[in-house]
């Protein structure tokens, strides 16, 4: 089912996708008029009033005229996205481009002009066929179409408008990493946490994964179907957004009772590799972290000289502060689902342990390049300090620890940097009220 999710996610983001399927509406539009102008319809002609049926002569000149403006749009369409795809490069991140390519309203757009067009020269093709005293629909329909070309033109405009502001970039992407947090804990709160998971001397079998790329999710009503049957813990070691190769090893597994035979584990394996999926690119849908590094490389992109944007910068760290912030209460660890018995209801058989997000590690991925280029401006430093505040506010005992530790880290950093003394003073004012909350909490 998450193959088939990821599939259809996947195809709707192609570039593609909203063109080919409005070019082929167009041409079934085109072949319906068609039929109808030639008389395969007759029951239809009964329905349309004579008022919106043209003569042959001024059905070319609506054509030709709905044709070229077609074209023209599509056109100023194709150069308007061109500048602002160079744009988002430049000035924000080349990982933020495809956000824009996978607008739906700029595919839709670039859909209606493509398909009108191609809907006029269908019809413009088998007009040779004709008599001139023939009543034609399809110049009617094309000025139609041409209206509804105008509402998606307007329509387009707002939207580059719309995206090219970073602000709203930020908004979007803070909502599809929030959406994919949400997901990430309703998936979690299916499950039971453990610290760590341990074979206690059973024979452990390692599976390694068959491709190279990024692990895109993980399915695992595939996994517990698996485990249930064999009666087996497996365990994955791997979660969405990392790298693999065809020999890392992606799980382990190994039996509660009776030891697997030869067959046995190479269909577990083969079930491991399949429930793992495992793509070219990452995907936000199912990878918060690709989000939250993509908002970090826009504030990097501000901090830098050719642009010197620290207001966006700062905007970005309290929108990653909001975002640690629903993810500082989960602990490390494995998430364990428990199995089905196939036989007998409600009885539990086997589990599948998946490794939890490291809250660690995303603080340190989150912060380190943001400390690397704004350690020498003291409104970056600031608000880096607030927003680790904001995150321990809600943070577990065990992440508290960790946002100390790096706050201390952050005090070591500003210290060795050449600050005034007032401004050292207002720096180590924050960071003693980060670690007020921390340590008066962790007692």
């Amino acid at each position: 089912m998450e193959k088939v999710n990821l599939w259809v996610h996947s195809l709707r983001g192609k570039t593609w996708f909203y063109p080919v399927v409005y070019s082929l509406l167009g041409l079934l539009l085109a072949v319906l008029c068609i039929s109808y102008d030639i008389g395969v319809l007759p029951l239809v002609g009964r329905i349309i009033p004579k008022v919106f049926l043209t003569t042959l002569e001024i059905s070319k000149i609506i054509l030709s005229m709905v044709g070229a403006a077609f074209i023209t749009i599509t056109i100023f369409t194709f150069s308007t996205t061109m500048v602002v795809l160079t744009m988002y490069t430049a000035q924000y991140s080349p990982r933020v481009v495809k956000n824009f390519l996978n607008n739906r309203k700029t595919l839709q757009s670039f859909g209606v002009f493509v398909s009108g067009f191609i809907y006029v020269v269908v019809v413009l093709l088998f007009m040779s066929n004709y008599t001139q005293d023939q009543r034609m629909v399809s110049a009617t329909v094309s000025i139609l179409y041409i209206l509804v070309g105008l509402v998606y033109f307007f329509r387009f405009i707002n939207s580059v408008s719309t995206h090219i502001q970073a602000g709203n970039l930020i908004e979007r992407l803070k909502e599809n990493a929030v959406r994919a947090i949400e997901d990430y804990r309703q998936k979690v709160s299916a499950a039971e946490h453990m610290p760590q998971v341990s074979a206690e001397k059973r024979p452990v079998h390692y599976c390694t994964s068959d491709q190279d790329g990024y692990i895109q999710d993980v399915d695992v009503a595939v996994l517990k179907k698996t485990a249930a049957s064999l009666n087996l813990i497996i365990c994955l070691d791997k979660v969405p957004g990392q790298f693999v190769t065809h020999r890392t090893v992606i799980g382990s597994f190994w039996a509660f009772g009776e030891q697997l035979t030869e067959a046995q584990q190479k269909e577990v394996k083969e079930q491991i590799r399949d429930s793992v999926i495992v793509g070219e690119e990452r995907l936000e849908i199912s990878d918060f972290d690709f989000t939250i590094q993509k908002m970090v490389e826009v504030a990097l992109k501000a901090l830098s000289p050719g642009i010197n944007d620290p207001n966006t910068a700062i905007h970005c760290i309290r929108i990653l502060s909001l975002l640690l912030r629903k993810l500082s209460d989960l602990p490390k660890g494995y998430y364990v689902y428990a199995g089905k018995d196939p036989e007998r209801e409600n009885v539990q058989r086997g589990q599948v342990c998946i490794e939890a997000v490291d809250f660690e590690i995303l603080l340190m991925n989150t912060y380190q390049p943001l400390l690397n280029y704004g350690k020498g401006d003291i409104m970056v430093l600031r608000e880096m300090i607030k927003s680790l505040y904001v995150s321990a506010e809600t943070a577990s005992l065990d992440n508290r620890l960790v946002i100390t530790r790096f706050t201390e880290f952050l005090g070591r950093i500003i210290a060795a940097e050449a600050f005034d003394l007032e401004e050292i003073e207002i720096l180590q004012k924050e960071i003693r009220k980060v670690l007020n909350l921390t340590h008066f909490s962790s007692v």
